[in-house]
């Protein structure tokens, strides 16, 4: 109902900023509640729109932060639901798009925090879409530059949620990117720090079943990576930690 409200707003003529911010978000909150529920197709339609309705006004040269944040939150965003799609080249365009934006607020010297968050989080997916794609190289240097900026957030705010979040997924990058390099012992290491972070969210959020779900997924990363190693006992121990979680 909301949505529909501004829509008409925007129907209207309305270009202000809580309309265009607002808007967007709203399309953005629609999009991610379908692909909750298993319809990425389906997600795909409202979460173009929340790109689409505020990017003339995101892109003019007097911007305020706030509408180029919102800008920058639904193109990674749509990023993120076209590589659910499938859609990996037209994916890594709309993320690194956002990246470009969310860089330019302020050169992430976290004096926007909310700019430095986003690019950290961004940066995650748009390794995960660059693995995909095969561009290993690319998804080393994306996932290196966001983990430094989600460990500078975490410097300042150790309990930064969406820092932690952000960090474990960039080095889930950077431990697949050694694994597919043989790699091995770079490999678990990364994966032991993915393990740090994951439980540390799952103690700031017993609730978060995705938090316990990627933390099970360290644990039989870590034992698959001891297997390769050598270590079947320690590799074994592992996956008995999975069933733990």
């Amino acid at each position: 109902e909301g949505v529909a409200v501004l829509e008409r707003l925007y129907g209207q003529g309305d270009r202000t900023e809580p309309t265009l911010i607002g808007l967007s978000l709203g399309h953005v909150v629609l999009s991610r509640t379908t692909s909750g529920v298993g319809r990425d197709s389906d997600a795909l339609k409202p979460m173009q729109r929340a790109a689409e309705v505020i990017q003339a006004t995101a892109e003019a040269p007097a911007a305020s932060p706030a509408l180029r944040r919102a800008h920058a939150f639904a193109l990674w965003s749509l990023g993120w639901v076209q590589r659910q799609n499938a859609q990996g080249e037209v994916a890594v365009d709309n993320l690194e798009a956002a990246l470009k934006i969310l860089k330019g607020i302020d050169e992430l010297s976290l004096a926007d925090l909310n700019a430095a968050t986003q690019f950290a989080e961004a940066s995650g997916w748009l390794g995960y879409a660059y693995s995909e794609l095969g561009r290993v190289d690319a998804a080393r240097a994306v996932g290196q530059e966001g983990r430094q900026v989600a460990t500078r957030i975490l410097e300042q705010r150790p309990t930064h949620y969406q820092a932690l979040r952000a960090r474990a997924l960039l080095t889930n990058v950077l431990a697949d990117v050694a694994g597919d390099e043989w790699r091995v012992a770079d490999r678990l290491a990364l994966v032991r720090e993915t393990q740090r972070d994951w439980r540390t969210l799952a103690t700031i959020d017993p609730t978060n079943s995705i938090s316990w779900n990627n933390l099970a997924n360290a644990y039989s990363n870590a034992g698959l990576a001891l297997i390769d190693l050598g270590r079947l006992r320690e590799g074994v121990r592992e996956f008995e930690r999975v069933r733990e979680v």
